[in-house]
């Protein structure tokens, strides 16, 4: 039985909802560690999860292996 397209795009969005909310507690996982770098004075290491969240925030459009634009944090 084929399901109705209305089915699909709800589907569609939930699976995006789960992926957007684990990319957030990635996100705020790679943000503890860097201020607890910083606060430790470790600057080392507080530059390398950075980089690391700026890898992770380049996320996959639509499973073709596209990027998307690049995170930009400001102030």
């Amino acid at each position: 039985m084929d399901r109705p397209e209305a089915t699909v795009r709800c589907n569609e969005c939930n699976d995006a909802l789960e992926m957007a909310r684990d990319a957030v507690a990635m996100a705020r996982r790679f943000a503890f560690v860097a201020q607890n770098a910083l606060l430790n004075g470790d600057l080392q290491r507080a530059c390398s999860v950075l980089r690391d969240l700026e890898i992770a925030t380049s996320i996959e459009v639509c499973g073709r292996g596209e990027t998307g634009p690049r995170a930009r944090f400001t102030s």
